[in-house]
């Protein structure tokens, strides 16, 4: 029994840390399923109740909580009066609970509506295991039980904490970075002073050490990391371990080529928005662009120095954990299909050595990869079996930030990279794994993510089925028990998302449906918060009121176009009654609209002067209620910073309609003060954005720099038709400010060149100016063309290539 238990610590290669990528884990569980089976047969109390410990702690290693809970419980059933084995259990089951609930993939503590919900669950695993530790180890007089058992329980889940806390991505203050990392390390702190008086193993300390240098770098504190990591490279390489040595150039290595994260989550933020997957733009610009922080030959040359010491040493895990950052590596340089056979590779040596969770890693590569070679329809099996294995033996919280990173790839693929069917994909690689996972909150915010995109594109008919599936999920959500004021907030956030597919479908009895449904949304409101259910009354409310002004004015504007004038005269009467009519957080704006429609643009102009006044206005137009905004957390926090910035670009458009240009460009500056010079990029449609940009130029008189915001547009819309192989969806992508209607504003304002070189007398200029608005007139029919072709609208030659 002895020599079976040596080479169970020789098979995790001394080491129950899981970061340090030592032993080999499917090695260790054979010898010790072997071992209890020769204790029970033996019949000898210690040795079974030892077994049931090893195996408690592969199961852990190997990210099966729930069966490693099995085992540990058994301990104290079998020795009832040894103090040492049964605070070794309760401290791996406290583990366990957290490794279930409280994991994401980026080794920080989970967070999000479904990690909330669950918190419960882990406060009754955790806390009476936690209990059961202050007790017991009172009576530990082993030093190398009491280090084990302050380790598992008290330091392990410090870091998981701290990591949480500190990952910030930038978006709290220098002041508050520092003082979180100056609790977290005094906490850290305490457990060294104790190892030391215990007089525990030197690796132990580098480990600490290395825990403690990634804080500093999530903090943003690069050169206190750098110093701790350099020692506790020096203190694993003085102890002659070479797999802990290799770990620190690996992480070296990481901070180089995934600065904002991991290159396990291809340097995506492991976070999720409120009632979409949008971040605060600070955050998303270091996500998708922040390539210049990046050192891919500093990566190379500390993962190649970290393989030769895993090789020398033999560690597994750590040349398939290598695999994954050299798949990480191939897709930054757009490389899937070299990512893929990585990916592959990784997945391959990873299970042969029985680290699961990283071979679920690995599986979410292979996807990701898969998606960027463009053969999208193949991953979704892989995304389901991760889900499935989160809801049974696995981690709950692993497998829901397996979610999140497809989440926040979907997010890249269709913001900064604009291809909308690849974000589409990933989408539904989440969507396929929360489904499984069954993680209603975050399933409702990736339907919403998929509505968006065809809201994006224009498939207006898609995005409204997608919104109301995702309304039907949502509703019953809320309707938890106890009821959770988040996912009614989200509720309510959602109802306008609906909100915006009605006002641009523009269609009577959409609008008549929408205000059913609103109303019923009113009705069912818990009422266990009196006060939430007056606000919410009042907000949708508002909303039923801009669907009564719509619906009017979208028949004023029918009649208009008949020519039948008094008709036209009666409905925008009525129409203008019904935002008088509104309340007060709407009308002005409402009735501003109205006038607009009306061509009365000085009194507009001064009805929406007064809607901007309205500190509601801060929600943005059609926007999320305001007053909802602080029940979602931090993620309400940055969702108000979005709004803030769509309410500037809803009034940069509105007053570019009516020809206030000096207004418009007001808030077109106020946008990029805010956000920087390339704030139109995170926009959804970023050519309607660049295009009201050439607008605004052009009725300043800067023709120049208005043909300039027009190519910017018509480049960005182009590029992103030329990524779709849908036809339906790139009919769709041609409504609103389509491609027709941008190469006609380049056209005029190049006309408008022309006429200004004319009359400079500069001839040469003038006739070029008249040949490129030419090219542009062209373009804009043949793409027209193009479109009517795609959409079968006119036939194909036989002939055609």
């Amino acid at each position: 029994m002895r020599q079976l238990q040596h080479r169970f610590q020789a098979a995790l290669a001394d080491s129950i840390i899981y970061e340090e990528h030592k032993g080999n884990f499917a090695a260790a569980r054979l010898l010790a399923d072997s071992a209890l089976a020769e204790a029970r047969a033996s019949n000898v109390s210690d040795d079974v109740a030892d077994a049931f410990l090893e195996r408690g702690v592969v199961h852990i290693l190997q990210c099966e909580p729930a069966a490693a809970v099995d085992s540990l419980k058994e301990v104290g059933t079998v020795v009832p009066s040894d103090a040492e084995r049964k605070v070794l259990a309760a401290a791996y089951s406290g583990y366990a609970a957290n490794l279930q609930l409280n994991l994401f993939p980026d080794e920080g503590a989970a967070h999000g509506a479904e990690w909330e919900a669950r918190l419960p669950d882990l406060m009754n695993s955790a806390g009476p295991q936690h209990e059961q530790v202050r007790h017991l180890v009172q009576q530990v007089t082993e030093p190398a039980v009491a280090v084990e058992v302050g380790l598992v329980s008290e330091f392990l889940i410090n870091v998981l904490q701290a990591r949480r806390a500190l990952s910030s991505y930038g978006t709290s203050s220098e002041p508050e970075r520092q003082a979180r990392l100056a609790f977290a390390l005094t906490a850290l702190g305490s457990f060294w002073s104790q190892a030391e008086s215990l007089h525990a193993e030197p690796q132990l300390f580098a480990y600490m050490m290395l825990a403690s240098a990634d804080l500093c770098r999530r903090s943003g504190e690069g050169d206190q990391a750098l110093e701790l990591l350099e020692n506790a490279y020096q203190r694993y390489r003085d102890s002659g371990d070479l797999a802990g040595s290799a770990t620190c150039l690996m992480t070296r290595g990481d901070w180089c080529a995934a600065p904002l994260s991991t290159p396990l989550l291809w340097n995506h933020a492991m976070r999720e928005g409120a009632a979409e997957s949008e971040l605060p733009w600070t955050v998303e610009a270091s996500e998708f662009a922040g390539s210049n922080n990046i050192s891919v030959a500093d990566a190379q040359s500390n993962y190649a120095e970290a393989e030769r010491l895993f090789r020398e040493v033999g560690a597994a895990r750590g040349l398939g954990a290598l695999e994954l950052r050299y798949g990480f590596l191939a897709a930054l340089a757009g490389e899937y299909e070299q990512a893929l056979g990585h990916a592959m590779q990784a997945g391959g040596i990873l299970e042969a050595a029985g680290d699961i969770r990283a071979t679920w890693i690995a599986h979410a590569h292979q996807g990701l990869a898969l998606v960027g070679m463009g053969r999208i329809p193949e991953p979704i099996a892989r995304a389901e079996a991760i889900g499935s294995w989160g809801a049974r033996e696995g981690s709950f919280s692993f497998a829901l930030g397996l979610g999140l990173l497809f989440e926040r790839a979907g997010r890249r693929w269709l913001t900064y990279e604009g291809d909308y069917e690849r974000s589409l994909s990933c989408y539904r690689l989440a969507e396929a794994l929360f489904g499984q996972l069954k993680a209603p909150s975050n399933l409702v915010q990736n339907l919403v993510d998929q509505g968006n995109v065809y809201r994006v594109v224009g498939h207006y008919d898609a995005a409204m089925r997608i919104y109301e599936r995702a309304w039907n999920l949502q509703i019953q959500a809320a309707r938890m028990q106890p009821p959770r004021p988040s996912a009614w907030a989200r509720t309510g956030l959602l109802v306008t998302k609906i909100h915006q597919i009605v006002v641009a479908v523009d269609d009577v009895g959409a609008y008549e449906r929408q205000t059913k449904r609103l109303e019923g949304l009113i009705a069912e409101w818990p009422s266990e918060s009196p006060d939430l259910t007056e606000l919410v009354g009042e907000n949708v409310q508002d909303l039923v009121d801009q669907a009564r002004v719509f619906a009017r004015l979208g028949r004023a504007i029918v009649a208009r176009d008949k020519g039948a004038a008094a008709a036209t005269s009666r409905h925008f009467k009525a129409a203008r009654a019904a935002a008088l009519a509104a309340g007060p957080a709407w009308r002005d704006l409402l009735e501003a609209t109205v006038l607009r429609t009306q061509a009365a643009y000085p009194e507009a102009i001064a009805a929406f002067n007064r809607y901007l006044d309205v500190p509601k206005a801060s929600s943005g137009f059609m926007g999320a209620a305001a007053e909802l905004i602080p029940l979602l957390g931090a993620e309400g926090e940055a969702l108000a910073h979005q709004q803030q910035q769509h309410v500037h670009a809803e009034a940069a458009a509105f007053f570019a309609r009516i020809k206030a240009y000096e207004l418009a460009q007001e808030h077109l500056q106020a946008i990029e003060n805010e956000t920087g010079p390339e704030w139109w990029s995170s926009e959804a449609r970023p050519w309607e954005a660049l295009s009201i940009c050439a607008d605004v130029d052009e009725g300043l008189g800067l023709l120049e720099d208005a043909r300039r915001w027009a190519d910017r547009a018509i480049a960005a819309l182009e590029d992103r038709r030329r990524l779709l192989s849908r036809d339906e969806l790139k009919i769709a992508l041609s409504g609103g400010t389509g491609s027709q209607y941008l190469y006609f504003q380049a056209a005029r304002i190049t006309m408008k060149l022309r006429d200004a070189a004319q009359w400079a007398g500069n001839l040469r200029d003038a006739a070029g100016y008249s040949g490129q608005a030419f090219g542009y007139a062209e373009r804009g029919k043949a793409r027209a063309l193009l479109d009517l072709m795609a959409g079968g609208m006119v036939p194909r030659s036989s002939t055609e290539t």
